[in-house]
Formats: structure tokens, C-alpha cells, sequence
């Protein structure tokens, strides 16, 4: 449960309360720094008795004290209990977010609470963007605390050690020695390129979510596709190309390596009656350029987000039609850089399924489709109400990256398995259209990671059919659990199973 912009009530004349942009403002009034001054806001629901919990809270506490403690609060008779101490100090009025592991002693908690006794000095108080209650074992919090009750280990939540933060990956992104000189190698080979080092890859997702990619590219003409795909090749950099990221989730750990956007690609031109899209052009405004030359081909396509390539990629469509049906030939670069043409019958198709998707390391330049002549109005008439369809349908007013699985019947299916609006972290199943997962307060790739894998399971508990997402995952989640190197690049026992080399 997340709590954004949560609603505080004020127990007395020491605090004033305010919300404002997204964030309520609790602040002491002078004098009011005194043991019984409290503030409070509701969960939910009423916490269980004995259940385990974890609280996230994303604040900016300004203190002089060294400390501030977090509680819970029963409504009915007024009693608090404390379940962390928050250590401030030099930080100060500035924003963190901080996390506290507890389990509820008894029943009646239903509110967090937080006391005036421990904000002092000039304008004392919190400003908070959010509260995030989620459910642990309660077993594993036991077992962590030691005689005096003091906090869970990490190790005993199975947490592995030294986990980045957000801001943590990204300077280890920037400060990377070898980052930084293929940074350089690139740019003095295309030194017109658009590069960037570290930059989160949430910015060019459809669902707003990912981590930072070591190096982004935004090349304009195939010939820096090609110059970027070689330099990568003879670097044995592993490269990864991508156009409007409307079907992927991009981990909280971001890529490594180089990511290339193909955004720059984005001509549309008529020959012969064929017409011909760059891979980086949007899907929909190629169904409009072809209505505006009163051509038939890609209407039904007026609604999906994305690009041409990434249609091609992974042959979008609707229950009217798919890219397949009107696709003549597709130009790409291949793993070695070259420029290749792959006819339609060259490819393998399937649902939501191309021969493109065995070889990652291709990259789609412009595909070529078929059309016939068709009345204007009718393909607006058309195109229209596909669009009506599926503003109706779809929760299109909210970041998401579009279907989430790939059989028809799977939002029933999660419906039918009680899921409907279900929620982790900043990420809900939605409840206009059960298929999408969307983002609902500044979710993490790991809240749609999670809240994908427990509706699998869920579904298969309920129906005994396996879901296989369509949305693709991908990059490096934030922890890295230990990696063994050797001392050399020959082992001991590497040698006795070869023997004595000449």
C-alpha cells in the first residue's frame, strides 16, 4: 500500500498541517516541541496483530535533534508504540527516504504518528511525498532482532549485502574509469553524436520506469547506426537498441554497455504505391500519413503506441489485424554491421513473435509495406473509432507499457483470480483493463517485476495456466549477488586437464 501525499490530522495547537504539490507539510509551532504533541494519518486498514511489516517513508524531516522516532497510533484510546529511530543529524532538511522493519504488537494500530518532542530548532517539522507500507514475514523479523529488540538484520531478509540505491548506481555509472573512455573512443569517431553517460533510461520508457544505461545514443542517419554498431563490435561492447520503450521494463539496475535509440530514423516516403517507414517513426503517425494519401494498410494500427521497428519487432497488433498482413520487406544491420534486406517470406512470424527477436544484436532500419487505394473517409471513419475503442478499453491516461501478457483472455483470467486493481509498490493492475500494469506513484521496475511474477502465480493457482508476459524485461536488477574471479586466466586445474602446453 503507498500512501502519496498522505493526510495528516494534527492532535493539538503544537502543529500546523498543510498539503500542497504532491506533499503534506507538518511543521511545530513555537513552543510546541513538548511530549504529547502528535500528528497521525490513516492506513488503510488495521494492521494485523503479529504480522510483519515494512514502512518506507519518502520525507525531508528538518530537526535539530539527532534523532526523530516513527510510530504506530490507535485511534480508539490514543496509544502509540515505536517502531524505529531515524538518525538525522547533518541531513537535515534534505530529502531521504528512510525504511524501518517491524511487527505489530497487538491489534488496534491503524495510523503512523510522529511526535513534536522530536522536532526542534527553527522550522522544525517534515514535509512527506509518501508512505509505503508493504507485508514481510514476520518470522524472518523475529528472528533478526537481537535481546533488546533492536532493528532486523539485512541478511536475515535474504537482502544481499551493499544493495545500491538509485542515486548510488548512477554515480557508479558516471565514475566508471572504462565508461568514460568508450565515451571518448565513440565520440572521436562520431563526434556529431548525441551520447550520454549515466542517463536513467525511466526518461524514454512508456511506463516510466529503468535504471541508467552506461552510455545512450541517439543516432540520426544509418551511417552512425553503422559507425556505432562497429565500434561496438570491435570493442566487444554488448549493445542494445530500442525506439519509444512502449513493451519493455528496463531493471532498476539499468544496461549495461551501449544503448542506441532509433528515434532519429523517422522519414516516411511513398514509392511505387509501397510505402516506406523509418524504424524509429511512430506507429501511429504512420497510420495518419497513409489516411492524408488516402492509402490502406496500417489503420488499425492508429491507437498502439511505439514505433515501426518495434511493431515489426515483435509483429504488434490488434484482434483486426498485425503487422504481418501488409509488411513486404524490412532493411536492416546485422550482428557484423552490414546492411541487409529480409523479404516477408524470410521471416518467421508468430504471435507477437518475429525471426527478429532470435537475434537481439540486428537492427531494424525502415520497413517496406503494401497499400492499396482506399476512400479517406472511410479510413478516418475507421481509424476513429479504433481509437475510441480503445480509449474506452484502456487506462491510457496513466503511464504503462501497453499489454502486459500475450493470450487474448489473460485479463480475464486475472480477474477471474481476484487481481483486479491489485497493487505493489507504485504499480496497479488496472481496473479499466486488467492487462495493463500501470504506474501509479513513481513505481520501480521491481514493482512491476514483482507484481507480474505474483500474478503468474496467482493465475496458475487459480486456472493452472501459465501467463508468458509479453512486455520484455530487460538490464540488470539493482544487486549483484558475489562474483569469483581467479588469479590467473589458467587454473590449476584447467592445466592438469589439458597438460603441459608447448
Amino acid at each position: 500500500v503507498t500512501l502519496p501525499d498522505p493526510e495528516f490530522v494534527a492532535g493539538s495547537q503544537g502543529w500546523s498541517v498543510s498539503r500542497r504539490a504532491g506533499r503534506s507539510r507538518v511543521t511545530v509551532a513555537r513552543g510546541g516541541a513538548e511530549r504529547g504533541n502528535h500528528v497521525w494519518t490513516d492506513f488503510p486498514e488495521p494492521l494485523t496483530k503479529g504480522g510483519g511489516y515494512r514502512l518506507k517513508i519518502d520525507w525531508t524531516p528538518t530537526t535539530a535533534g539527532a534523532t526523530v522516532n516513527l510510530h504506530l497510533r490507535k485511534p480508539e484510546d490514543q496509544t502509540f508504540h515505536v517502531i524505529g529511530e531515524v538518525e538525522v543529524g547533518e541531513t537535515s532538511g534534505k530529502p531521504r527516504v528512510d525504511t524501518v522493519d517491524f511487527i505489530v504488537p497487538e491489534a488496534g494500530y491503524s495510523q503512523f504518528m510522529l511526535g513534536a518532542l522530536h522536532f526542534t530548532g527553527r522550522k522544525a517539522g517534515a514535509e512527506i511525498r509518501s508512505i509505503e507500507l508493504i507485508q514481510v514475514p514476520a518470522a524472518a523479523l523475529a528472528a533478526a532482532r537481537d535481546d533488546k529488540g533492536g532493528a532486523p538484520a539485512a541478511e536475515a531478509l535474504a537482502i544481499p549485502p551493499n544493495t545500491p540505491n538509485r542515486e548510488q548506481i548512477i554515480l557508479n555509472v558516471i565514475n566508471d574509469p572504462q565508461v568514460q573512455q568508450l565515451k571518448d573512443r565513440i565520440l572521436s569517431v562520431v563526434p556529431e553524436l548525441t551520447l550520454y553517460v549515466g542517463r536513467e533510461m525511466k526518461e524514454y520508457t512508456w511506463n516510466k520506469v529503468g535504471g541508467p544505461a552506461d552510455l545512450l545514443a541517439l543516432p540520426q542517419t544509418v551511417d552512425q547506426f553503422q559507425r556505432l554498431v562497429e565500434l561496438a563490435i570491435e570493442n566487444d561492447v554488448p549493445y542494445r537498441v530500442l525506439g519509444r520503450g512502449s513493451n519493455v521494463i528496463v531493471r532498476d539496475g539499468g544496461i549495461r554497455g551501449l544503448v542506441i535509440l532509433t528515434g532519429g530514423l523517422n522519414e516516411f516516403r511513398l514509392e511505387e504505391g509501397k510505402f516506406i517507414a523509418g524504424a524509429g517513426a511512430s506507429f501511429i503517425e504512420a497510420s495518419y500519413f497513409l489516411l492524408e494519401n488516402g492509402l490502406s494498410s496500417l489503420e488499425w494500427a492508429s491507437g498502439i503506441p511505439g514505433t515501426v521497428g518495434g511493431a515489426v519487432f515483435m509483429n504488434a497488433g490488434t484482434n483486426v489485424s498485425d503487422v504481418r498482413a501488409t509488411i513486404e520487406s524490412v532493411t536492416y544491420l546485422d550482428s557484423r554491421g552490414q546492411i541487409k534486406v529480409a523479404k516477408k517470406h524470410d521471416i518467421v512470424w508468430g504471435k507477437r513473435f518475429t525471426t527478429f527477436q532470435q537475434h537481439p544484436n540486428w537492427i531494424i532500419l525502415e520497413a517496406t509495406f503494401l497499400t492499396t487505394p482506399a476512400d479517406k473517409d472511410e479510413l478516418s471513419k475507421k481509424m476513429t473509432r479504433t481509437v475510441q475503442v480503445r480509449e474506452s478499453h484502456f487506462p491510457l491516461e496513466s503511464p504503462n507499457h501497453g499489454s502486459t501478457f500475450k493470450w487474448w483472455r489473460a485479463p480475464r483470467l486475472i480477474m477471474q483470480s481476484g487481481l483486479k486493481g491489485y497493487r505493489i509498490g507504485g504499480v496497479q493492475i488496472s481496473t479499466k483493463q486488467p492487462g495493463f500494469f500501470v504506474n501509479v506513484n513513481q513505481a520501480t521496475a521491481s514493482d512491476y517485476e514483482a507484481l507480474v511474477n505474483y500474478t503468474i502465480a496467482r493465475v496458475y493457482e487459480h486456472s493452472g495456466f501459465l501467463l508468458e508476459p509479453e512486455v520484455e524485461f530487460i538490464g540488470e536488477r539493482p544487486h549483484r549477488y558475489e562474483r569469483y574471479t581467479t588469479e590467473s586466466p589458467v587454473t590449476d586445474l584447467e592445466k592438469k586437464a589439458t597438460g603441459p602446453q608447448a
